[in-house]
């Protein structure tokens, strides 16, 4: 999550929406110029320019950090920063983002030094990607972790009691197009050296996203996205 006092924005963070990647593109206009570089993981950032909330694996006793409620970034900033100030978040398709989610999940059980892959990737290397050996077997995979793994909605972020509480949002599926269009809400350019592609390169692109899908798993999406399908208009995969 990030506050920026000098622009005068919030940024709620959501998961598998390039989150990192856009918090990374913001981030610099919360802390001083001279003080800030790129970097994947950052530790919590306080000062009179912003706040930058901790983003790495794991928590410690932070105050502010990586996929904060709007419910609980308002309790901590305050009535006059949360009302004053511009809010915004990102949303993916559904369907889209909960394989690659999976592939992420797949990736960290397969690889238990991710961590230091990230770490290298954010420094500038590529990023490893998971290697598929089997497409049915990545698909059977898939469909039983779905099944399994409890999804939840994280509209919970950018809710409070039930109603969205954010000015704008950008859409994963538009990415480039509206940060710029956001960022022209600051009166800045566009600059795209300073948006980076973290978390990339694990989902095997070869498969489609139709593919991954069959007719219980499309209803388990359905109804836990009911609400999201039906706002941001995203469609249902054509399944065979």
């Amino acid at each position: 999550m990030l506050i920026s006092h000098r622009m005068k924005f919030i940024f709620i963070k959501t998961s598998k929406t390039a989150g990192t990647s856009i918090e990374s593109y913001f981030e610099r206009f919360c802390m001083p110029a001279d003080m800030w570089s790129q970097q994947h993981f950052r530790n919590e950032w306080t000062s009179e320019e912003g706040i930058i909330g901790y983003r790495g694996p794991g928590r410690q006793n932070e105050t502010w950090y990586n996929h904060m409620s709007a419910e609980k970034i308002k309790q901590e900033a305050g009535d006059e920063v949360w009302s004053e100030y511009f809010k915004f978040t990102a949303v993916r398709n559904p369907f889209d983002k909960l394989v690659s989610l999976f592939s992420m999940d797949m990736y960290r059980q397969e690889n238990p030094n991710w961590v230091a892959d990230a770490t290298a990737e954010a420094n500038g290397a590529v990023a490893k990607g998971r290697e598929i050996q089997n497409k049915d077997r990545e698909v059977a995979t898939f469909r039983k972790w779905l099944a399994s793994s409890n999804i939840s909605s994280d509209r919970k972020l950018y809710l409070i009691d039930g109603e969205e509480c954010v000015d704008d949002y950008i859409r994963y599926e538009n990415l480039t197009d509206d940060i710029e269009r956001i960022s022209n809400q600051f009166g800045l350019p566009y600059d795209p050296q300073f948006l980076p592609k973290y978390k990339s390169g694990y989902r095997n692109r070869e498969i489609a996203l139709a593919d991954y899908y069959d007719y219980e798993t499309v209803k388990l999406v359905e109804n836990e996205y009911a609400w999201e399908l039906e706002r941001f208009g995203y469609s249902t995969p054509d399944i065979a």
